[in-house]
């Protein structure tokens, strides 16, 4: 019979050697590297998608994270990453984004992501909040995946907030943005 210590300290163990898997991520990076990553998603999502330049054009603003890695073993996972919103085509801001998740997840993964805001009031909900904005409850966002053959699903990106998930490495067992937060760097 497992004892629950045992179970504590294997879970304790997990979390400890997922939190310093990531620990790359957590090192401050630059707003310059930062900005040329930025510059270089943009171009990978224009290549990729056919749309892309008119989805942007279209926002009112766009948060684009350039790496969104996230990972989980026995049913614990976290996620990270470093964003910069733009508006108008211009840097406007910088966040870190961060998720604690429980559940069924496991593996490891990293994408691009590009959070458009389509309307004046969801971009000011982001932006003129208290410096934290968590999905799911400060607004919904719709998650776009690409297909295997890189076409987007067009029929549900006319929501507000619209988060374009793409240039994915790994495997996770879990699809979602929940369970994250953005948080403006000062």
């Amino acid at each position: 019979m497992i004892s629950t210590q045992l179970i504590s300290r294997t879970l304790s163990g997990a979390l400890i050697a997922l939190g310093m898997s990531m620990s790359v991520q957590v090192q401050a990076k630059s707003t310059a590297a930062l900005d040329v990553e930025v510059h270089e998603t943009i171009l990978a999502f224009e290549k990729e998608q056919s749309h892309a330049r008119e989805i942007l054009d279209h926002a009112k603003g766009a948060l684009v994270c350039p790496k969104m890695r996230k990972g989980g073993i026995f049913g614990i996972g976290a996620g990270r990453g470093h964003c910069a919103l733009l508006i108008d085509g211009r840097t406007d801001s910088y966040y870190n984004y961060t998720a604690a998740k429980a559940g069924f997840l496991l593996g490891y993964e990293s994408n691009s992501m590009i959070m458009v805001f389509n309307d004046t009031s969801s971009l000011e909900k982001f932006t003129k909040g208290k410096g934290k904005w968590e999905i799911g409850i400060d607004a919904s966002v719709t998650v776009a995946k690409a297909s295997v053959g890189g076409k987007l699903n067009t029929e549900n990106l006319k929501g507000a907030v619209v988060a374009y998930l793409f240039g994915e490495k790994g495997l996770i067992l879990d699809a979602t943005l929940e369970g994250g937060g953005f948080h403006k760097v000062k």
